[in-house]
């Protein structure tokens, strides 16, 4: 008898435990179908409800109505007001008279401007030139060429002395010949006689055509008038 009851009670035991596993995979059976059916067929999240879409249609309308209002409640632009110019009053500015001079004579003095030029007179020009180059006794001789009596120098200059007859320490002369226009301009310069030569020349014509004369007169008319030029290159002691 004990033998018969061991072997229903382990059968017992068994279908026990067969149930309750049969019960455990249904249940998860159950959830995984229903998280499976959530997964397949998930909520429409997106969906919102018409209330929200008539929020958005009304913003949009209320900022089109305040457009409109804005553009209907513009300000008129004042009118322009008639600003009437104001009169100017005209200011008459008097012209200065201009001071009245009386018509004296003007009297000037006479001024003696002859000089005495005879023959063989001579002009002794200023002993120092050319950057104080020591020069003696350079004279200017007029030597008459006809009747040259009225002809008076008004400005002579003394020639520069050769820088290279100066380190050299040369001395000589240059006579000249030259025309006195009626301008009493020089004109015509021409070399008679030069010691040494061509050491002076340039020098004493550059001298000679500077010189300026009141021109000779015959019958109250200005004449050219020749003369002969003798100039001195002379150092000092």
């Amino acid at each position: 008898m004990n033998h018969l009851a061991l072997p229903s009670s382990h059968l017992a035991k068994t279908l026990l435990l067969v149930i309750s596993a049969f019960l455990c995979a249904s249940l998860i059976a159950i959830g995984l179908f229903i998280s499976m059916n959530k997964l397949v067929h998930p909520k429409n999240t997106l969906a919102q409800p018409a209330d929200n879409f008539r929020l958005i249609d009304f913003i949009q309308t209320d900022k089109s109505e305040t457009i409109q209002q804005k553009k209907r409640l513009r300000p008129e632009p004042p009118k322009p007001v008639n600003n009437q110019p104001q009169p100017q009053t005209k200011i008459s500015q008097s012209k200065p008279s201009k001071p009245q001079l009386a018509n004296t004579p003007l009297t000037m003095p006479e001024l003696d401007l002859r000089l005495d030029l005879s023959i063989d007179s001579s002009f002794v020009q200023p002993q120092s030139f050319n950057n104080n180059v020591p020069i003696s006794n350079v004279e200017v001789t007029v030597i008459e060429a006809g009747n040259n009596s009225e002809a008076i120098p008004l400005s002579t200059f003394p020639p520069v002395f050769p820088s290279k007859a100066l380190r050299r320490k040369i001395e000589g002369f240059v006579t000249l010949s030259f025309t006195v226009t009626k301008s009493g301009r020089i004109s015509n310069i021409k070399i008679i006689e030069s010691d040494p030569k061509r050491i002076f020349d340039r020098e004493a014509i550059k001298a000679i055509r500077k010189w300026k004369f009141q021109p000779k007169k015959l019958a109250g008319q200005a004449v050219e008038s020749q003369f002969t030029q003798k100039l001195e290159f002379k150092l000092g002691n």
